[in-house]
């Protein structure tokens, strides 16, 4: 990581998670669920009065459906014809997605010192064109600012041919050599992601609207943030069934987190309030 030299101060690595955080779009994230459910019956052979029940338990049980169909059940799948069928090739972006000016004065008011990169499980082009469209692509212009699943996947596949714990944990973790699938929440992903880009998880900081995603990262050490208000007595009871301690300040969201982080930001001058963002798994079930 970058050192400011006339300061000492290191500096900060925030990540964004991009579906139902950095936009918040009900109808796209169920089309996105509808998409995945056709590609399983059409593609897979799964059975119509089944499919519903199994997508929804390999999400539970593996962070996403692909990573749940190949990991679990060993379908070989093309992910490029996946997330074409899932996403790009099935969704109309401009109907559900707009440009968000709040984001883009958020995003220019961050410190010089913070180093911002998308962190997705969606696949590249349709990180690109979600951002496009938010009017925040300049924000994320290089290739390495988008981690996403074909990064995850090459990382991957890097650890495991250079062997050693990383390779040998990706392993334990049922990700089968070569072919499988790494996503969040499984904490591995942060893990190559910290150890490619030479990060330390305290001077991390990770936004996600997935109660297990933040709570993945809070037990790495990662300052995470969950992105969208619930009740108290629900988040502590998801946080219970994670077995991890619940990091207080999980609870700002994205916006007053603009005020009131730890010097990660500027305050931008668009008001902030705490209610426009709430979290939803549905976008991110491939």
């Amino acid at each position: 990581m970058r050192e400011d030299h006339t300061t000492g101060h290191q500096e900060t690595l925030v990540l964004f998670d991009l579906d139902d955080c950095l936009y918040h779009a009900p109808a796209m994230s169920a089309a996105v669920c509808h998409n995945i459910k056709a590609y399983m019956t059409t593609h897979l052979d799964v059975p119509g009065d089944q499919v519903d029940e199994l997508c929804n338990h390999l999400y539970a049980t593996h962070g996403t459906t692909l990573a749940g169909l190949v990991n679990a059940l060993d379908h070989h799948i093309d992910f490029d014809h996946w997330h074409e069928h899932v996403h790009y090739g099935k969704i109309d972006y401009e109907q559900h997605l707009k440009c968000d000016p709040f984001l883009v004065s958020l995003l220019k008011s961050m410190s010089p010192l913070a180093r911002k990169l998308v962190f997705t499980n969606a696949d590249r082009k349709h990180a690109r064109i979600c951002l496009d469209i938010l009017g925040i692509a300049d924000f994320f212009r290089d290739d390495g600012d988008i981690i996403c699943f074909e990064t995850l996947q090459d990382m991957a596949r890097e650890a495991e041919a250079a062997g050693g714990a990383l390779a040998a944990k990706l392993a334990g973790a049922g990700i089968p050599a070569g072919r499988g699938v790494l996503c969040k929440p499984n904490h591995l992903a942060f893990e190559v992601v910290l150890n490619r880009l030479g990060a330390e998880p305290q001077s991390t900081v990770f936004f996600d609207d997935s109660v297990r995603n933040v709570a993945s990262a809070h037990e790495l050490g990662i300052f995470s943030v969950l992105v969208g208000i619930e009740l108290d007595l629900e988040l502590d009871r998801r946080a219970s069934a994670h077995r991890a301690p619940w990091p207080s300040h999980s609870r700002y969201a994205l916006r007053s987190f603009a005020r009131s982080g730890p010097g990660r930001f500027r305050t931008p001058a668009a008001p902030c309030t705490s209610s426009t963002f709430t979290g939803s798994p549905g976008s991110s079930r491939g």
